[in-house]
């Protein structure tokens, strides 16, 4: 059913075109010169030819319109769950939990693929039991992810890579540390390599992610209901990661533990959660 949805159709059509151009894309280098058809050449030291880096130039710039035509798939993607949740729910879709027969069907659309679940036989299912379209969208958001980061470090590597990532200083304002090391960590250069910082420190996206966090509950439940966040272990740490990733995983396990604390426990009751 969820292959019906408008806009899951729409993610459809952007797959197949940038697979079309993709593989309709002549090799922008000649023979040795090249890996995959991707192009070695971006420091310009593989390309002795100038054409081929010319080539490659072009090959990278498609990508990056390409790479910039599914920035928005996530939530096109999102959308074609909602639609099919919201027809679920008015009725418009029926699916029946029934092993012995072929009982899924719909109102006014065609019928779709048996769902694998976990309720009642019998029963009519809600979107939270359709456990084979959720599966699907794991596989899906977890392909995606590997596709963006090898397109995202071939585009990043032929920029100059950025500066050292700067945190808020404001973001230990709602935080406590209970540090097990020296937090003070120094790099040479910028110490990217691609998208990938090779002295990513989780402490700091922490703070940051905290301070973010923190941000948007206030806007949620008011002043004065956003929980302390306890940050504890070895806080000197570093390791080679992508620390916008990082963040983004940080902070929506912020976000479901700081609404699961508030709308658990009242004011004045020291609310507080724990990292480390």
């Amino acid at each position: 059913y969820l292959s019906q949805m408008p806009s899951v159709q729409a993610v459809k059509e952007i797959y197949i075109s940038s697979f079309l151009t993709l593989i309709n894309e002549p090799n922008p280098g000649s023979g040795s010169e090249v890996g995959l058809g991707l192009g070695l050449g971006f420091d310009g030291g593989y390309n002795s030819n100038g054409s081929s880096n010319a080539r490659e130039a072009l090959f990278a710039r498609k990508l990056e319109l390409l790479y910039e035509r599914h920035s928005d798939v996530l939530v096109q993607m999102a959308r074609g769950a909602y639609q099919l949740r919201e027809l679920i729910h008015k009725g418009e879709i029926q699916i029946n939990n029934n092993h012995n027969s072929n009982n899924n069907n719909t109102k006014g659309r065609g019928g779709g693929e048996g769902e694998g679940n976990g309720a009642i036989d019998g029963e009519p299912l809600n979107f939270e039991h359709l456990h084979e379209c959720h599966a699907f969208l794991d596989r899906f958001y977890m392909s995606r992810i590997g596709i963006r980061v090898l397109a995202g470090q071939y585009l990043a590597l032929r920029r100059p890579p950025p500066p050292q990532p700067q945190y808020n200083g404001n973001a230990n304002a709602n935080t406590t540390t209970r540090s097990a090391g020296n937090t003070t960590s120094t790099t040479g250069g910028s110490g990217y390599i691609g998208l990938i910082y090779q002295h990513t420190s989780p402490y700091e996206i922490i703070q940051q992610a905290v301070c973010d966090a923190s941000y948007m509950c206030e806007q949620q439940y008011g002043p004065g209901m956003v929980p302390k966040v306890i940050i504890q272990g070895r806080l000197d740490l570093t390791f080679a990661y992508i620390p916008t990733h990082l963040h983004y995983i940080i902070l929506e396990l912020l976000k479901n533990a700081m609404r699961s604390t508030v709308e658990h426990h009242s004011v004045g009751m020291g609310m507080g959660m724990g990292m480390g």
